[in-house]
């Protein structure tokens, strides 16, 4: 019985039949000290994956299942949705339980350039903060509802759940916040408004479908 056939490894660049899913510009299958990878040839595109020397994805997404991996001095991320492999460090379970915030998905702990993190599975959640190899927030808990608390690109901390800010200035100059206002209803998309205390020491209506704002009266 004859030896199955392998196609040869072409030894200069050669294009994959389907072009890049980002931009539409031809991806090349490239040779770099041993390795091959798939590179997208569109000007500032990013696009693209390690391979073999037929093209072919050399590991896929243990997120999205389909993607394929890139790998970056950060470590691996998928070329395809974006997310950053999970990261294979202490003891961390695969999943963290029941999102506290939307109740509907599942939290997970991933890797990512700044370091590991863990977000919602549920589309439209946004639930997403700092953890260390654990899997327990980096900044720690909200000191009212004990959720997952975050830090934001100007240092200060909020609670990724119900949106507290954590640092109590109001109440270190005796301030005295006034009563929490109702419920309301968001007048653009008719959705529950969320009733936050803000940096301000003011309350305020959130709308996360819309992604605004509200100034609350009370």
């Amino acid at each position: 019985m004859s030896e199955a056939y392998e196609a040869p490894i072409p030894a200069q660049p050669h294009p994959l039949p389907e072009g890049c899913p980002k931009c539409g510009a031809t991806v090349f299958v490239r040779h770099w000290e041993g390795k091959f990878y798939a590179k997208c040839s569109g000007a500032g595109c990013l696009f693209g994956f390690d391979a073999d020397g037929q093209g072919r994805a050399v590991a896929k997404c243990c997120i999205c299942k389909t993607g394929r991996l890139r790998t970056t001095s950060k470590g691996r991320v998928c070329a395809d949705c974006g997310k950053w492999e999970v990261p294979r460090i202490g003891t961390a379970p695969a999943t963290l339980g029941l999102c506290p915030k939307c109740k509907v998905g599942q939290l997970a702990q991933r890797g990512g350039q700044y370091g590991p993190f863990v977000s919602c599975s549920a589309p439209g959640c946004g639930l997403l903060y700092a953890c260390d190899d654990s899997g327990n927030p980096a900044s720690g808990r909200c000191s009212g509802c004990q959720g997952p608390v975050k830090k934001t690109k100007s240092g200060a901390k909020v609670c990724a759940v119900c949106g507290t800010w954590q640092e109590a200035k109001a109440a270190a100059k005796g301030a005295v916040r006034p009563p929490k206002p109702p419920q309301a209803i968001c007048p653009v998309c008719r959705q529950p408004l969320r009733v936050l205390w803000t940096k301000r020491n003011k309350w305020a209506y959130r709308c996360d479908p819309c992604d605004r704002w509200t100034d609350a009266q009370g």
